[in-house]
């Protein structure tokens, strides 16, 4: 548990363990992926009515409050139960960037996403950017009273499902530069667009989105034009963040996995967890986990501060909790033996989980050049 949590913030976390893992276990996971959309309707019903959907965002808005303290408790217990469902899509990276952004209008499906009617997915990497935000090949060029759309987005997290995109484009400039792009919040699946749903490496549903001279009317623009790399960073950021903490969350589940399998596991008559070198291990991944809490902590409360400031610290716990993350699994699965990389067994969903959220929005060395170490003179 996170020290120095309000009881509100006790109880959120009590109840969203409970809500999502309980006593569940593996065969809840695979109901949820069996999903073609990762989103079972009874539990995204719950999710709604407990005001969850509404997370991050202001009351004014319809939202529950709170921020990135209550988000991670969320995002928390979603990866200790290795669900994917659509909450970081639609809730952490949709509904909060469209509190901050949106005009009024935009504003108007607010409600439904909190009610759980209406889903959102960012629609902002392509297939040769890897992980660089500037880098945008979509186009968006002015026509009447809109744009006209054209271009390929890569990966879009539970793109196939969503009821909007929020779409980033070029609006000037060439393909690196910083300057010139814009944001577009625009109904999925009409014509002049086709979605190719697919599954990623641990199981989430993404889709493959082409734009072929699709009209986006002008009042579609989120934010301001030709100005919305800070705000998609930002954005960015706090998904970041919200990774973070689910990378922690299977970080646990994988622990007491193991944990639990070193003292039922017999070898010479004894159980394996009575061996130094296992005890050993185990207490590595027990130090890796607690220090990983409060990286994921402090990207969080990073959250608040300026641009360049915000991105260093999250950029860092990404780092961080990556490596972390990839070394709990592995010792996780070796520890196991051969059930541990069994699809029945649930040490070889966690590897994956932890695999594939070191990668996502960038990898560590993604992330370490952003901030390349200055030369210091001696």
């Amino acid at each position: 548990m996170i020290p120095g949590l309000t009881e509100e913030q006790r109880l959120l976390a009590e109840s969203a363990e409970k809500i999502f893992g309980g006593d569940k276990g593996i065969e809840w996971r695979k109901k949820v992926i069996a999903d073609p959309h990762r989103c079972p309707p009874e539990l995204w019903r719950q999710l709604a009515e407990l005001g969850w959907l509404g997370v991050g965002i202001d009351p004014d808005h319809g939202g529950l409050g709170g921020g990135a303290l209550e988000t991670m408790l969320i995002m928390n217990a979603l990866g200790r139960a290795l669900l994917p469902v659509p909450f970081l899509s639609s809730v952490v990276i949709g509904g909060q960037t469209i509190a901050r952004l949106g005009n009024a209008k935009q504003r108007e499906l607010l409600p439904s996403l909190i009610a759980g009617e209406h889903r959102v997915a960012l629609a902002a990497t392509e297939p040769t950017a890897r992980y660089d935000l500037n880098d945008v090949q979509t186009t968006a060029r002015p026509d009447g009273n809109g744009f006209r759309l054209d271009g390929r987005k890569s990966t879009v997290l539970d793109g196939g499902a969503a009821d909007s995109l929020i779409v980033l484009a070029r609006t000037a400039g060439g393909r690196m530069d910083t300057e010139g792009l814009s944001l577009f919040l625009v109904p999925n699946r009409q014509p002049g667009m086709e979605v190719v749903p697919h599954s990623t490496y641990d199981g989430r549903a993404a889709a493959q989105i082409t734009f072929q001279n699709l009209h986006v009317d002008g009042s579609m623009l989120l934010g301001t034009r030709d100005r919305a790399l800070p705000d998609l960073e930002q954005a960015v950021d706090t998904a970041i963040a919200a990774v973070c903490a689910e990378s922690v969350g299977a970080m646990a589940g994988a622990y007491e996995t193991t944990s639990d399998y070193l003292r039922t596991r017999k070898q010479f008559g004894r159980p394996i967890g009575s061996f130094q070198v296992m005890q050993h291990r185990l207490v590595d991944m027990y130090v890796m986990m607690e220090e990983s809490i409060s990286l994921a902590l402090a990207a969080a409360l990073s959250l608040e501060e300026s641009g360049p400031a915000r991105r260093r610290l999250v950029a860092a716990a990404k780092v961080q909790i990556g490596r972390a993350g990839k070394a709990i699994a592995q010792d996780c699965v070796q520890m196991h033996g051969g059930i541990g990389m069994t699809d029945e067994y649930i040490a070889s969903h966690y590897f994956k989980s932890l695999l594939a959220i070191d990668a996502l929005f960038g990898d560590a060395d993604h992330h370490l050049g952003l901030f390349p170490l200055e030369k210091i003179a001696v």
